[in-house]
């Protein structure tokens, strides 16, 4: 596949504010180690791999008292 004549013009722009909202989406699924996704499939892949819907906090459980 051959780029485009504009190749490094498109390359260097800066992103917009949706493509700087979707990488911080995608960081935070990494972070997480949580599937990429929206609605059903997300839902489906999480309870398919055995992932909790609500993160734990961070850190040991604390001890009962």
């Amino acid at each position: 596949m051959e780029r485009p004549a504009d190749y490094l013009e498109w390359a260097n722009r800066p992103q917009t504010a949706a493509e700087d909202e979707r990488e911080a989406t995608v960081r935070a699924c990494l972070r997480r180690g949580r599937p990429f996704g929206a609605g059903p499939w997300l839902e489906a892949t999480a309870r398919a791999l055995g992932l909790a819907a609500q993160p734990r906090p961070p850190g040991r459980p604390r001890k009962p008292v």
